[in-house]
């Protein structure tokens, strides 16, 4: 770290202690890094899950079970409107004429 620096973190509240444990130690051995190898390490899928608390596990199933409720509310309530039968020329001039009254449904 730079005197400024030190000078700055001093001036924020930081203790000298705290400062020197921020610095990273000094390198003992400088040693070139390895060079890597050109093949990619293989996966570890090896290692065992971590064990699922029963906390999680039933937190986790219940939001399953409500997602599974939503999604199939979705499904029933989106529907297409039943289909009206066909409809004549007179029957649309008609509409047109005297337009049908629709009542809200409560």
């Amino acid at each position: 770290m730079t005197k400024e620096q030190i000078n700055f973190l001093l001036s924020t509240g930081y203790s000298l202690d705290e400062i020197m444990q921020m610095q990273p130690a000094p390198a003992e051995d400088p040693k070139p890094a390895p060079a890597e190898d050109p093949k990619p390490a293989p996966a570890e899928d090896s290692k065992p899950a971590p064990a699922a608390d029963p906390t999680s596990a039933a937190l986790l199933a219940a939001v399953q079970q409500l997602t599974q409720a939503v999604q199939l509310g979705n499904i029933r309530g989106t529907g297409f409107p039943a289909p009206q039968p066909d409809r004549t020329v007179d029957d649309i001039l008609g509409e047109i004429i005297n337009p049908p009254t629709y009542q809200p449904k409560h």
